[in-house]
């Protein structure tokens, strides 16, 4: 029997897992609301510095301060708030109209700018102890997946603007001596949804952000910013919706894992998922909760699972424990 193509999506959760500087949905508009003036570091302004760099742009102080004003607002009367949300009313509301582009503009550059900052936490403080990027690696190199032809598939779908499962997979000591054929299931396996912060060094030697690249350097933020994609707006490329359109939806008896991923309606929605339970796809869902009431959030999470696809498993593991339980188990 033909072995059952793997596909693992990938979501906000399984950054943090891997360091706590990655921020979460609400850890990256809390980051961006306290920079874009630095209120909270009015000593080290250094996203504001680089936003009022921006002058062409028509970005001063006073629009930082607008554009902070009403992202407090926002926060304040939304739950859970996200800063896509909160650019898909600038970009929709009427009342946004006269500084719409320029809300876009800092918006756009915020999260790239933190994005940024957020990887270069890794490269500055390395991890310690086992990751689930190990894990994979570790399954990837023993179990004989996708390095070479006839293997067993896996392909890797993403909601992250991150590079950390691009940069540690290829730069992992599992692969020193294969970086040719890791590379080729990189950029042939996994896909980003949203887009990314930009091409490593190896994938784009001419232009790219490297992994853990400063962000100070505004001129590149402000010509890269539009790499990235947010979710009430911008829809897959024609290129990424192939890939995973085919990869869940049109290969029969596919398996599917999902690590970190929140299972937002709108992003749930443009994955189809709903299909997988109509095409008796397994699907298995690792819960880790990221506060104090773990009953609570584990109940809230798998009612809103099971609503999507009924028959949905579940597991409450960390993100390493979680790939080593599933997939290392079932291969």
């Amino acid at each position: 029997m033909e072995a059952k193509p793997i596909v693992l999506i990938i979501g906000a959760g399984a950054s943090h897992d891997l360091h706590p500087e990655f921020g979460l949905g609400s850890h990256l508009i809390q980051h961006i609301s306290d920079r874009v003036t630095d209120r909270t570091s009015p000593h080290d302004r250094y996203l504001s510095n680089l936003l009022l760099e921006l002058k062409e742009e028509g970005i001063n102080t006073s629009v930082c301060w607008d554009f902070v004003h009403h992202l407090d607002e926002y926060r304040r009367r939304v739950k859970p708030a996200s800063i896509d949300e909160f650019l898909n009313e600038t970009d929709t509301y009427p009342e946004f109209i006269a500084v719409r582009t320029k809300f876009e503009t800092i918006g756009y550059f915020s999260i790239l700018f933190n994005i940024l900052g957020y990887e270069g936490a890794i490269k500055k403080r390395p991890i310690n102890g086992e990751t689930w990027i190990d894990t994979l690696a570790k399954i990837i190199d023993e179990k004989g997946i996708c390095l070479t032809p006839n293997e067993r598939r896996l392909n890797i779908i993403t909601f992250n603007y991150d590079r950390n499962i691009e940069h540690l997979l290829y730069t992992h000591d599992r692969f020193k001596e294969r970086q040719h054929q890791i590379s080729a299931f990189i950029n042939k396996s996994i896909v980003h949804v949203y887009g990314k912060v930009g091409d490593l060094k190896w994938q784009n030697p001419s232009k790219f952000f490297d992994y853990g690249e400063d962000n100070n350097d505004w001129k590149k933020i402000l010509a890269n910013k539009d790499a990235i994609k947010i979710m009430y707006k911008n829809r897959m490329t024609d290129e990424v919706e192939d890939k995973v359109f085919n990869w869940l939806h049109w290969r029969p008896h596919v398996e599917v894992f999902t690590l970190g991923f929140s299972w937002d309606m709108l992003n749930y929605n443009l994955l189809r998922l709903r299909e997988l339970y109509r095409d008796n796809t397994e699907l298995i869902v690792n819960i880790h909760p990221y506060n104090d009431d773990e009953f609570v959030y584990r109940r809230a999470m798998a009612t809103k699972v099971r609503s999507v696809v009924p028959t949905a498993q579940f597991k409450y593991l960390s993100c390493a424990e979680f790939l080593n339980e599933t997939l290392n188990e079932k291969l």
